[in-house]
C-alpha cells in the first residue's frame, strides 16, 4: 500500500503492528532478488510523498516465466464492458494521511470487492464512479487479513453496476488478460494495460525493512500486464470481459514508487468470493473478521529475541493502563506464545474491541508481569 503520510502511531494488526514505523507499501519477492510492491497509491494530492519499499522473499507455483501463447485481448473492448462496476477508493488514515485503490462492485446494491491492505487504518472512506463520475461515502463491511480481501460497502444510491465474476479455475498459462485501476491515485477513468498470465499458483511473502513481521498469500495468479501502485483491489479480466482476478502485488525495482511494472500477481476470484461469502455470512471467525473496526493492544512493536519489544505505546490504550512500556518484551496474549509480530496479530485478531485477555511482557529492567489488559477500538487492520 502506498500512502503519502504514515499511519497513526499504534499497533494494527499483522503486517501493521509497526504502523508507526512502517508506510503502507509491501514488498514481497518471487525466485532470486525480485521484489513486488502492493499497490496502493497516495490520494490525488501536491507533493506527495513517496515511501520506501520493505523487503521480502518469496516462491512456488508452477509453470513461472512461460511464454504467453493464448493471443491478445482487445484493452479498450475489455475496459468498456468492465469499467461500469470498477470504483475508485480514497479513505482517509488516522494522523490525516490518505491511500488511494480501486475495488469492484460486486452485488446490485453496492458491495464492493477490494484488497485488505486498501483499506487498513481507514477512519473514513470515499469510492467514486468512473462511469458516472458520482462519489460516495462507504465503510468496511469485513476483511480477511491473510489473504489480503475487504469487503466494503457504498452508502446511498442503488441498482449499481456489477462487474462480471468469471471462474478462475479455468484460467492457465497463456491466457490473455487485461488490468485495470486507480492507477497513482489519480480517480477518474481506470488505467488500462494488457497482457497474458505466466503463472499459476504463485505465493509471495510481504514483510518490513527488516525482513520481520513477514507475511505470505498463496495461490496467486502471476501475470506480466503493467500494475501501477493504485491498481490494488482492480480487476484482472480475460479478453471476453469476466474478471478471474484482482490486483494486489507488483514487481517493483525500488528506484521508481511510480514506475509500471511488468511483473504482478493477482488473487483468483474463486478464492476472493470465498471470503466474502464468509464475511456476508456475518460470522467471525479466526481468519475473517466481520465489521470496520478491530481489537487494538495500543503498542508498536517489533521482531526480538524471545519475543516483541515495544517500541512505543499509545497514551490511554490498554497496554499503557496495564504498566506496559518501551523496552518491554512482550511475550504472551490470551494463553498464546508471542515471538514474532505476525503471532501477536493471530493472538489479538481473535479478540474483538472491549474484551479482555491476559498479556505477559518482561519490563526494561528484566522483571515478568502479567496483567489483564483491555482492547481497545482501532480502524480496521
Amino acid at each position: 500500500m502506498w500512502q503519502w503520510q504514515l499511519p497513526p502511531q499504534h499497533s494494527h494488526r499483522g503486517r501493521r503492528v509497526l504502523a508507526a514505523t512502517l508506510t503502507a507499501i509491501f514488498v514481497v519477492g518471487i525466485g532470486s532478488g525480485v521484489t513486488v510492491a502492493r499497490l496502493t497509491a497516495p490520494p490525488s494530492v501536491p507533493s506527495a510523498a513517496a515511501p520506501s519499499l520493505p523487503s521480502a522473499t518469496g516462491g512456488g507455483g508452477d509453470s513461472a516465466g512461460a511464454s504467453p501463447g493464448g493471443g491478445s485481448a482487445d484493452p479498450s473492448g475489455v475496459a468498456a464492458k468492465v469499467t461500469p462496476g470498477i470504483v475508485n477508493i480514497n479513505v482517509t488514515l488516522s494522523g490525516n494521511g490518505g491511500a488511494a485503490g480501486t475495488g469492484m462492485v460486486i452485488t446490485s446494491t453496492g458491495e464492493v470487492l477490494t484488497n485488505n491492505h486498501v483499506i487498513d487504518g481507514e477512519t473514513s472512506m470515499t469510492v467514486q464512479l468512473p462511469s458516472t463520475g458520482k462519489t460516495y461515502a462507504a465503510h468496511v463491511l469485513g476483511y480477511d487479513l491473510t489473504e489480503d480481501v475487504a469487503l466494503v460497502q457504498i452508502e446511498g444510491g442503488g441498482n449499481f453496476t456489477t462487474v462480471n465474476v468469471g471462474n478462475s479455475s479455468t484460467v492457465a498459462v497463456g491466457d490473455a488478460v487485461v488490468a485495470m485501476g486507480n492507477a497513482l491515485g489519480k480517480n477518474g477513468d481506470p488505467a488500462v494495460t494488457s497482457g497474458h498470465v505466466t503463472a499459476l499458483d504463485r505465493t509471495i511473502t510481504a514483510s518490513d525493512q527488516s525482513g520481520a513481521d513477514s507475511e505470505t498469500v498463496s495461490g496467486l495468479i502471476q501475470v506480466d500486464a503493467p500494475i501501477q501502485p493504485g491498481d490494488s483491489g482492480g480487476p484482472l479480466a480475460t479478453s471476453s470481459a469476466t474478471v478471474i482476478g484482482m490486483d494486489t502485488a507488483a514487481e517493483s525495482s525500488g528506484q521508481s514508487s511510480q514506475a509500471a511494472s511488468a511483473l504482478a500477481y493477482a488473487i483468483p476470484i474463486n478464492k476472493a468470493i470465498s471470503i466474502v461469502r464468509q464475511i456476508q455470512s456475518g460470522k467471525t471467525t479466526d481468519l475473517v473478521h466481520v465489521g470496520n473496526t478491530r481489537a487494538l493492544l495500543g503498542v508498536g512493536a517489533q521482531d526480538s529475541a524471545g519475543g516483541v519489544k515495544v517500541i512505543q505505546v499509545q497514551g490511554g490504550s490498554g497496554a499503557a493502563k496495564a504498566g506496559i512500556t518501551v523496552g518491554s518484551l512482550i511475550t504472551a496474549l490470551g494463553g498464546q506464545s508471542i515471538g514474532t509480530n505476525a503471532d501477536l496479530r493471530n493472538a489479538i485478531v481473535k479478540h474483538e474491541p472491549g474484551e479482555s485477555v491476559s498479556v505477559t511482557w518482561t519490563d526494561p529492567g528484566g522483571q515478568s508481569h502479567t496483567a489483564t489488559v483491555t482492547l481497545s477500538t482501532g480502524p480496521p487492520a
